[in-house]
């Protein structure tokens, strides 16, 4: 008997739709190749890249180019490029887990120059480029031979990308693009061949393949930069370049579709990276603990340190989950789609959990890092010696890259209502349907319908207060995403649960994790959802009867939050690392 079709739920309809575990992907679902895939991509980590933190952090472009050809040897840069251009023809799961294996090494510089070249690099031609574009540039990129760009950033236009100003004209023989301005900012540019340029042609927008050595095109100095020290990073300058008509990107007007779409995935990649850092966080925390001593027991011993290696453990436990639930809604939604406007309507419809997944995952990875620096205490802060120092500071990044975390908490919002005007997400209807009170239940699905209920309410209530003008609220804004990540999170680590018990193998520590993290996010939600509220209602009275109803809307059993903590913390101690 053939096997039920999973039913793949609209983008953003995790807020309003209850799905079925059967449908949702999880880590659990790896194939015997993808485990095969992930066990090449650690090693590879592990043996050739985390050895080399130190090294490249002195701008060692010989070594990083060196690192990437090997990647290109092992099949790790095109990962999901067509077997005909050269690479593997597998799909986003495949690559989150060459991303989350990179994320793992400790190696900011690589994960960065690795990810910009086969995310953002690659799959702006891979998507929307022609056969012949294809043909012509993804061979190269996908053995490492060709190293790839994309430049976007402007001096005056970051968050505002869609504002920027490079500019191309036809020659008057219809042979090239003339092309000028500047971008800033863009990763992998000194040792970059093939660069995406986000450009205005008669005020439109597009994109252009740009190539090293292109006439009137030059690559500025290094930057400075906090963290990432071994990723390359410059600004760009068209002075009159000349690029051969046929480089092209797309269409004139669309360009646009290629940026917005490949910054989604670019969004979705860099969780995938995170989600690795995140588990190596737990383990670094773990080794070192338990090797230091004081007052004559390992630290490892104490409450207060077991409590933030636990803390670690549930975000990478639950980043992990929302970020292969995204990887499986994107690999199925690409799956047997051509290139061009097909592919860019199957990545734009997962924008909200594209956005939720960075913006959660980087600032879980964030989290854990400080943790780490604070576990190692005086050490965390020395530089020699102890990975704490680096992974603080090659993570800060992620709260910026690709659309500052703020940005994508607004966008996330806006796409979220947008899919509800479109009737793709029944919010409105939701919305009018909320229940008089909690679920009496006492279950993790009572909790998480009572998280869904506080968030609906509080959404509806601001568009209905605000409407269009909501995009203007940005403080509102900012609670309402929250509201969503918290939902999301919940949602990807219940269902993930409820697929291992019914596979029986869920264990108490799963359950610890889920009721950690419930109880936590259950905080959050009431917070959030209060602070929409009050500032939806200026009248006193309005707003003490909207703060009941949302207080009425939450309910659930609690959670011992430090039982499960310190259940958590002695498996990882038992573990030795990160416990699953």
């Amino acid at each position: 008997m053939a096997e039920p079709a999973k039913k793949t739920l609209p983008g953003g309809a995790f807020l309003v739709t209850d799905a079925a575990p059967a449908d949702t992907y999880t880590p659990e679902d790896l194939s015997e190749d993808d485990r095969a895939i992930k066990d090449a991509a650690d090693d590879f980590a592990k043996r050739e890249i985390a050895p080399r933190a130190e090294a490249m952090d002195s701008h060692d472009d010989a070594l990083l180019r060196s690192l990437m050809l090997q990647a290109g040897s092992l099949g790790f840069l095109g990962i999901d490029i067509a077997e005909a251009h050269g690479g593997l023809g597998l799909d986003l799961i495949a690559s989150a887990l060459v991303f989350e294996a990179m994320g793992a090494a400790g190696n900011g510089s690589f994960a960065v120059t690795l990810g910009a070249h086969t995310g953002i690099g690659t799959w702006p031609i891979l998507y929307f480029g022609t056969d012949a574009q294809r043909a012509a540039y993804l061979p190269g990129i996908a053995s490492g031979e060709k190293i790839a760009a994309y430049a976007l950033t402007e001096a005056g236009s970051g968050s505002d990308a869609l504002g920027a100003r490079t500019t191309a004209v036809l020659s008057e023989d219809g042979s090239h693009w003339i092309v000028n301005g500047g971008k800033v900012f863009i990763t992998n540019a000194a040792i970059a061949d093939v660069f995406t340029v986000f450009v205005k042609i008669g005020g439109q927008n597009a994109c252009l393949i740009v190539k090293k050595g292109t006439p009137g095109f030059s690559i500025g100095k290094e930057e400075r930069k906090l963290g990432i020290k071994g990723s390359s990073t410059c600004s760009l300058a068209f002075d009159d370049a000349r690029v051969p008509a046929g480089d092209l990107l797309g269409a004139i007007g669309k360009g646009h579709k290629i940026v917005l779409n490949t910054l989604n995935l670019g969004r979705f990649k860099l969780g995938c990276a995170a989600v690795g850092g995140l588990k190596a966080s737990v383990s670094a925390a773990v080794e070192y603990a338990a090797g230091r001593k004081q007052f004559g027991r390992p630290i490892l011993d104490f409450d207060a340190i077991r409590q933030k290696i636990a803390d670690m453990t549930v975000k990478a436990w639950v980043g992990e989950s929302m970020a292969y639930r995204a990887a499986g809604l994107l690999a199925e939604r690409l799956e047997g789609v051509p290139p061009g406007e097909e592919a860019a309507k199957a990545i734009e419809e997962h924008t909200v959990e594209c956005s939720l997944v960075k913006v959660a995952l980087s600032e879980m990875l964030w989290d854990s890092v400080n943790h780490g620096v604070q576990v190692l205490g005086g050490y965390g802060y020395i530089e020699e010696g102890y990975p704490a120092a680096r992974a603080l500071r090659d993570a800060r990044i992620n709260l910026i890259f690709e659309g500052t975390n703020e940005i994508n908490r607004m966008l996330a919002v806006d796409a979220l209502t947008k899919q509800a005007m479109k009737g793709r997400v029944d919010l409105f209807g939701s919305f009018a349907a909320l229940p008089p009170g909690p679920s009496s239940g006492t279950s993790f699905r009572d909790a998480l319908a009572s998280a869904k209920h506080a968030a609906v309410h509080a959404l509806g209530e601001a568009v209905q207060r605000w409407m269009q003008a909501l995009k203007d609220e940005q403080q509102v804004l900012l609670a309402l995403a929250d509201l969503l990540i918290a939902v999301y999170g919940m949602d990807s680590a219940l269902l993930r649960l409820e697929k291992l018990e019914a596979a029986g193998a869920a264990t108490p520590l799963h359950r610890d994790v889920v009721a950690a993290h419930f109880e936590e996010t259950r905080r959050l939600v009431r917070d959030r959802a209060e602070t929409v509220l009050c500032a939806v209602h200026a009248d006193p009275a309005a707003r003490a009867a909207a703060l009941a109803r949302s207080a009425a809307l939450q309910g659930g059993v609690r959670e011992d939050l430090v039982g499960a903590r310190k259940r958590i913390g002695e498996a990882a101690a038992a573990r030795g690392g990160y416990p699953f």
